[in-house]
């Protein structure tokens, strides 16, 4: 082949050659350029609620029922100017199923609106904010609840005729009395009340109750250190007004030690109470209706003077939070001796016999000591035998009852051998046949002298 075409086919291909440098350099630079174009392109930005705040206005002219509230709020992930669709909903508890709704005018991303919020009871409400921009929602709940007032939903004629508050309830007075919460307050004619316990850090209810008295005892679980509560008047509605709402103190029962006799009957007209306390603390003694210690603030012996009969004694300690223990105790003063009649005259008596079976009668249930023989008797007869030693024999009986009261029985009992009692009743026959025949011999001789004479 000549050199000319050799030179000329070797041209066309590196002709060919670099077209196709030129195509796959070409190709690589637009997918390079395609890639990052699609990597410079701005990031989809994501719905999200920055800021929600509720709150209660202070001035309430305007609402003619419920209670007119601020809403705050702020949306991020949209343009300043882009336009959302806010609802906000609200319910006493944070996991209701039926939320109230009311719908915002404000189509902002950042919103600051008045609405009323329709409540029939003054109280703690959660809200919830949903807001909407075109296929993206985004929903958010309030972790606290807001305080909301109430009580002038009113339906119909009632609405006409009532259109205000029921009034703050006065005097109320929270504390713990022997671990229990006890809420007080100053009452009204025909008035009726809501008393609600929450805890103090979640606003859950622990108690409620709708009463027409003046006082509220309940039980507070150990766990809940933090309790407030409140009381409010209710409407002929049953809805419940304003109210204010207060702490309990903290539960710390007085840090106190009472002792008291430890028998259950006495027969003292007077006992010794040991009261004693750490810190300011207040003492209040009852004996039965009768006041021994009115707010005294000496912690050391108490005498107290005890009438007879069941007797109830109430020991009651206040501290500084107003926290009150109570120490009871019931007793019984009985003064009264008990009664011990035997059945039979044994004083003074003389047997042969090795023992002696002495019984009788008690008044009450005692205990019997018999010359260290002991047993408990029941009100009614007993029985003990004694073993009688030769001679004299000192029989002692103790009746001792539950207060203390003792009585006290005595008998000598002598113990004669057989030998002994045979020649005392030798004696004892020598000595009135001797008088018979004396008798007889004077008898006698009167008879022959008076004969004589004739």
């Amino acid at each position: 082949m000549p050199d000319f075409w050799l030179s000329k086919s070797m041209k066309k291909r590196s002709i060919r050659f670099l077209v196709f440098l030129v195509l796959f350099f070409a190709m690589v630079i637009l997918i390079d350029k395609t890639v990052h174009a699609k990597a410079a392109s701005p990031k989809e930005m994501v719905l999200k609620v920055n800021s929600f705040l509720v709150e209660q206005d202070e001035v309430q002219d305007g609402a003619t029922c419920g209670a007119i509230v601020t809403v705050k709020l702020g949306i991020t992930g949209v343009d300043k100017n882009a336009k959302l669709n806010h609802a906000i909903y609200y319910s006493p508890a944070k996991t209701d199923v039926d939320w109230a709704e009311v719908k915002l005018k404000s189509t902002g991303a950042e919103v600051v609106e008045k609405i009323i919020v329709r409540v029939p009871n003054s109280g703690y409400y959660y809200f919830k904010i949903i807001s909407k921009k075109g296929k993206k929602t985004v929903e958010k709940i309030i972790d606290f609840p807001v305080y909301v007032s109430g009580d002038r939903y009113l339906a119909g004629i009632e609405f006409m005729r009532d259109r205000g508050k029921q009034p703050l309830v006065e005097g109320i007075l929270g504390r713990y009395v022997d671990d229990k919460a006890e809420i007080t307050w100053n009452g009204t004619e025909n008035g009726r009340y809501l008393v609600r316990l929450y805890n103090g850090y979640t606003m859950e209810t622990i108690s409620e109750k709708y009463t027409d008295e003046t006082r509220y005892i309940t039980d507070v679980p150990k766990e809940i250190e933090n309790v407030a509560y409140f009381v409010a008047h209710i409407n002929q509605n049953g809805n419940n007004g304003d109210f204010i709402l207060y702490n309990m103190p903290e539960r710390n029962s007085p840090n106190a030690i009472v002792r008291f006799p430890a028998r259950n009957t006495v027969n003292d007209e007077e006992i010794s109470i040991d009261v004693l306390f750490t810190g300011e603390c207040k003492v209040d003694i009852i004996v039965n209706d009768t006041v021994e210690a009115d707010g005294s603030e000496a912690s050391g012996t108490y005498n107290i003077i005890l009438p007879e009969g069941d007797v109830k004694i109430i020991v009651s300690i206040t501290d500084e939070a107003g926290n009150v223990k109570n120490y009871i105790k019931e007793l019984k003063v009985d003064a009264t001796k008990p009664k011990v009649v035997l059945d039979k005259v044994i004083d003074g008596a003389v047997t042969t016999d090795n023992t002696i079976d002495i019984t009788g009668e008690c008044s009450e249930d005692v205990t019997l000591i018999m010359n260290g023989q002991k047993k408990e008797v029941k009100k009614g007869s007993f029985s003990f035998t004694q073993n009688l030693s030769i001679g004299e024999n000192d029989i002692k009986i103790q009746a001792i009852d539950s207060a203390g009261n003792k009585s006290n029985v005595r008998a000598v009992i002598t113990r004669e051998t057989e030998h002994k009692r045979s020649m005392k009743a030798t004696m004892l026959v020598g000595t009135t046949f001797g008088i018979i025949f004396l008798a007889y011999i004077v008898t006698f001789s009167g008879w022959i002298v008076k004969k004589r004479k004739n």
